[in-house]
């Protein structure tokens, strides 16, 4: 039997998949702390190495983010490109009231 389905429901599905496969892409096998490199293992086969430039202190948190980073986008640069292109909020500027600290508040 053939269902027929929205242009919603069809958006719906495919989102709900999309979501599976990008989590399930995204699954480690194995993740090993190497410093200066950590080494992820992913359940699809492939290997994501991230290493910490020369002077910048290991942390195991953001080497296992930046293979991640890496398994998504396949390359810093692609990234990086995205971050640069992100919309960024002007900073408020408050208007300061001049106030002396001599001077009484009335209460």
């Amino acid at each position: 039997m053939v269902r027929t389905v929205t242009a919603d429901e069809f958006r719906q599905l495919v989102k709900k998949e999309a979501h599976i496969i990008i989590t399930e892409a995204l699954v480690p096998d194995k993740i090993i702390f190497n410093p200066p490199a950590t080494v992820v293992y992913w359940k699809d086969g492939t290997k994501t190495v991230s290493k910490v430039a020369e002077g910048e202190t290991f942390v195991e948190e953001v080497g296992f983010a930046a293979c991640v980073l890496r398994k998504l986008y396949g390359c810093r640069g692609a990234y990086l490109e995205m971050i640069a292109k992100a919309y960024r909020q002007p900073k408020r500027t408050e208007e300061k009231i001049p106030f002396d600290v001599n001077e009484e508040i009335p209460f």
